[in-house]
């Protein structure tokens, strides 16, 4: 599976918010997510091992479109477009750990 995502970037803290939210492509092969660059693709900014990772579940206070996902040492948000690609998504990365 492959497509754009955006990642919340809480380094990116603006003077009123604790982060800001990303646009970058991701691609789920296998059992890896590769996050890439979105302009042409061909930038890995970095990759998740799924089968060593896990969902997270969600809480009241998350985004309805919001997968959080923690490798063991991070954990990373990632928000769909809407609540079909979330879904897709979150099958997906449960396949990807199986």
């Amino acid at each position: 599976m492959e497509g754009i995502l955006e990642r919340f970037d809480s380094t990116q803290a603006g003077y009123f918010s604790g982060g800001v939210w990303k646009k970058y492509f991701f691609v789920l092969h296998q059992d890896i997510l590769i996050i890439t660059d979105q302009i042409d693709h061909t930038k890995v900014l970095g990759k998740m091992h799924m089968q060593i990772s896990k969902i997270i579940p969600e809480e009241p206070k998350q985004e309805e479109n919001e997968i959080r996902l923690h490798s063991g040492l991070i954990e990373v948000r990632l928000r769909a477009a809407n609540i079909k690609e979330k879904i897709n998504w979150k099958n997906a990365f449960t396949q990807s750990q199986k």
